[in-house]
């Protein structure tokens, strides 16, 4: 099973004619969520056909190139006659925006929202069969939360040629996965340890926007499969995230590095530098080279 990311938009603070603000669609199994809410992610979704039956959507903070477009997609699923609850974690005053926006538009939602906001560090906000999501404070210029969803940690895979190369009768093998020994078909003891592989790595993807330089997260995007970190300005213009509380594209890869991620996507970068993109890249890439850039409309695969 692995985690399917999809960039919907990438740019910091404005829409661009062919770089939208940031929202991502992750999907996991039959379990779909919107990452962050740009002005026109509707239209994104669309156009880069992103499945949009969200369980939850997630927002990190309340700045409008993150949550202009959650308005307008809340109302087009409403039009389109949703009736399935919707969890919305962020901030707390993410509630009375929404519903606030609805008010003055005389609108109405045709399903249930529960809205979330973290009371603690590293708290599990969502969960599921198969994953938990953890949130935590960035540091921002208002609250602001990263997210990590990580697979739950699952059975050792059962190595079915094993078990029939050690003639046990096929409906024991039930019995093995759940760790008990059984006979085989000449009285033969036969142990879970004998035909259990090993634990698969649990899959992690972390979500870290906007944020100045911020060590204090790495314990919690420790180890993680893939990081999405912010990379506003090159490091010639470090003095710009100092004042914005934004990362600078080598800041992002310290973190990488300490968190000792797998691999690093950065985005959000500021309009000055459209066209330069890969140029951010090859900076992070002198501290953490398993960078790329989190292109608008590629689907990114955590496996």
């Amino acid at each position: 099973m692995v985690f399917k990311v999809t960039i919907l938009g990438n740019s910091a603070a404005i829409p661009m004619l062919n770089k939208n603000t940031t929202a991502q669609v992750l999907q996991y199994e039959q379990y779909t969520f919107l990452l962050d809410c740009g002005e026109g992610t509707q239209i994104q979704i669309l156009r880069y056909k992103a499945k949009s039956n969200f369980k939850a959507i997630f927002i990190s903070h309340l700045h409008g190139d993150h949550c202009f477009g959650l308005v307008p997609l809340l109302s087009s699923m409403s039009l389109n006659g949703r009736k399935e609850k919707l969890l919305i974690i962020g901030p707390k005053d993410l509630k009375n925006y929404i519903e606030s926006q609805l008010s003055f538009t005389n609108a109405y939602l045709s399903f249930e929202v529960e809205y979330i906001t973290p009371q603690l560090e590293n708290e599990i906000v969502c969960e599921n069969e198969y994953l938990e999501v953890r949130a935590f404070s960035l540091k921002h210029r208002v609250e602001t939360y990263g997210y990590v969803f990580r697979e739950k940690e699952g059975p050792p895979k059962f190595l079915v040629e094993k078990a029939r190369a050690l003639e046990v009768p096929p409906p024991l093998f039930k019995l093995l996965k759940k760790g008990i020994s059984v006979q085989n078909i000449h009285g033969t003891t036969i142990y879970p340890e004998q035909v259990l592989g090993e634990k698969k790595m649990p899959c992690s993807y972390a979500f870290c926007t906007d944020t100045a330089f911020y060590p204090d997260i790495v314990p919690y995007i420790k180890n993680a499969t893939l990081l999405y970190h912010e990379a506003t300005f090159k490091q010639s213009e470090v003095q710009k995230c100092i004042d914005t509380m934004h990362s600078t594209a080598m800041e992002a890869a310290n973190i990488a590095q300490l968190a000792n991620v797998k691999k690093l996507l950065i985005g959000h970068f500021s309009a000055r530098y459209f066209g330069m993109e890969q140029e951010l890249v090859q900076e992070a890439q002198t501290i953490f080279k398993n960078t790329e850039y989190a292109e608008q409309g590629k689907t990114f695969f955590v496996e």
